[in-house]
């Protein structure tokens, strides 16, 4: 029944790691988990200083920077042998105890070759949504334009290969070019892939994303390489303390 976590990220946002781990074992995330893998771009002093607090509970895999994103991302995820993962990124910082229960139903949900699911959603979004027979879970229509997504969710790695297999190059965030998600949904159609979202009435937070029970979190912190106090002033004010994190150094988005 292993599952693994994976955090996407990139040598640009090394000033997220002790915020993002710190709070995962804060809030007692890892031990949802049988391995944790950080993908980066490079070999650096951060990375060792992280891997040093963590031990063998954190692995990292470097992704040839020369490469798109899909296949930088794929680069990695050929090398993780957990059948079942949940994916994140690194800016998704922890902020609260996550349900064990519902994710463990979901994990063991999404390794059942008879359900007919492929991922979960642990945050909701834009998405078109259906009720289904489990209890907070919802599944998101072909057609929604935010059908895959890099948010957190946990996913049959299978699947997910074929996502990152079958993208032409793409990119991220606000970078140009194709984006992943866009191509990723349109995958996830043509090959009929179908995912579920776990949603329990939470509130609206800012314009695109709700909060999340299940695996509380923030959604996200940085935009546009700024940190995003316009929609998570509170948590981020108190992770800019805890950590002694200077906000103008990165800066701030309003």
């Amino acid at each position: 029944m292993s599952i693994a976590l994976i955090v996407n990220s990139h040598s640009s946002s090394e000033d997220v790691w002790e915020p993002f781990f710190g709070e995962l074992k804060r809030f007692a995330w890892d031990r949802l988990f049988d391995r944790i893998y950080l993908l980066t771009s490079k070999e650096s002093k951060a990375l060792v200083e992280i891997k040093e607090k963590w031990g063998v509970h954190l692995n990292y895999l470097i992704y040839p920077q020369e490469l798109s994103y899909n296949l930088q991302y794929l680069f990695c995820l050929k090398k993780i042998k957990e059948e079942t993962v949940l994916i994140a990124n690194e800016d998704c910082i922890p902020s609260g105890v996550p349900r064990k229960n519902e994710f463990n139903y979901i994990h063991n949900l999404i390794r059942d070759d008879n359900n007919k699911w492929d991922f979960v959603k642990l945050v909701r979004g834009p998405e078109k949504i259906r009720a289904t027979n489990h209890k907070y879970l919802f599944e998101i229509e072909s057609d929604s334009d935010t059908l895959f997504t890099q948010q957190v969710s946990i996913w049959n790695r299978a699947r997910l290969l074929d996502i990152y297999s079958m993208s032409i190059d793409s990119e991220i965030a606000r970078k140009g070019g194709l984006q992943q998600e866009v191509l990723g949904s349109q995958i996830c159609r043509d090959m009929g892939f179908q995912g579920l979202l776990f949603y329990d009435n939470e509130e609206k937070r800012g314009m695109y994303h709700y909060d999340s029970s299940i695996t509380p979190h923030i959604c996200t912190a940085i935009v546009g390489g700024k940190w995003n106090i316009s929609e998570y002033k509170k948590e981020l004010d108190e992770i800019f303390i805890k950590y002694g994190i200077n906000p103008n150094a990165r800066g701030v988005y309003l």
